[in-house]
């Protein structure tokens, strides 16, 4: 309801342009438990399977069950961690990938943990873009998350911080002599918050109301459509087989399908 649900793009000026030029899904879905400890696990691996749990330099953590988008992607290719990237702000006990027999830690991401908020998150992944020019990069943008317990203004203005974010991104992929024309962004949400007159409204999440369930999906750039807008549901599982489609990687035990529907032909008759 404050990003690409909203017509003006009161919030989000440099998503609604960017979706201008490429594709929106309009029904993608939490389609299960809408908290972020599972479904940021559903967006990796491209199903609800169930984290475990674990210790990690005697801190309570979880790790992933099914192999994740960056394990499929690193061994498929062949190639060390400096090519799949997993950019944050700086956490004590961040969730962990699989230990899958086939995949596991030899093919999981590089975690890039540093600063407090999205914009370090930001700075921090400019760096390592230049640097390394990964061909797989995860960009974790937490604020929006944790901002509406702080109040609606603090809220929508980590929504406009993170705009500006994809915004910059945008741009810089499209200076890179590396990435410029030959990059697809994909920008998602793990779950959304509660309609307005549920519980608390915007101020928390986890049910299974409209608003909780129907998250935001845009794509841009190489592989897509552009000037798309589909109905077709979709969920969040579906994500990690679509980066595979793109990148041309399977995607084993992922539950999700493809997004065919918004795909390019060429990019679709490939795989």
């Amino acid at each position: 309801s404050e990003t690409l649900g909203d017509t003006l793009g009161r919030y989000i000026p440099r998503m609604r342009k960017l979706a201008q030029q490429g594709m929106v899904v309009d029904t993608m879905l939490n389609d299960s438990i809408t908290v972020t400890a599972r479904a940021i696990p559903a967006i990796w691996s491209g199903s609800w399977s169930i984290p475990r749990d674990t210790t990690v330099n005697g801190l309570q953590n979880q790790y992933a069950t099914a192999p994740t988008v960056w394990e499929y992607f690193r061994k498929s290719r062949g190639v060390d961690s400096t090519h799949a990237l997993y950019i944050m702000k700086l956490l004590s006990t961040p969730w962990i990938q699989s230990f899958h027999p086939q995949y596991g830690s030899a093919y999981w991401p590089w975690y890039v943990l540093q600063g407090s908020t999205d914009l370090d998150v930001w700075q921090n992944a400019r760096t390592k873009l230049q640097t390394y020019h990964p061909e797989l990069a995860v960009i974790y943008l937490s604020d929006v998350d944790s901002a509406p317990s702080k109040g609606w203004a603090a809220y929508t203005q980590a929504i406009v911080t993170a705009d500006s974010i994809v915004g910059m991104l945008w741009d810089f992929v499209q200076s890179d002599p590396v990435y410029q024309n030959s990059t697809t962004l994909l920008v998602t949400n793990d779950h959304g918050r509660h309609l307005d007159g549920v519980q608390n409204g915007f101020v928390s999440h986890g049910d299974g109301c409209w608003g909780c369930r129907h998250i935001m999906f845009l794509g841009v750039g190489a592989g897509m459509p552009k000037g798309l807008r589909t109905s077709v549901r979709r969920t969040l599982p579906d994500i990690t087989p679509t980066i595979g489609s793109l990148l041309r990687f399977p995607t084993s035990f992922a539950t999700g399908k493809p997004m065919a529907e918004i795909l390019t032909t060429v990019e679709t008759e490939s795989q």
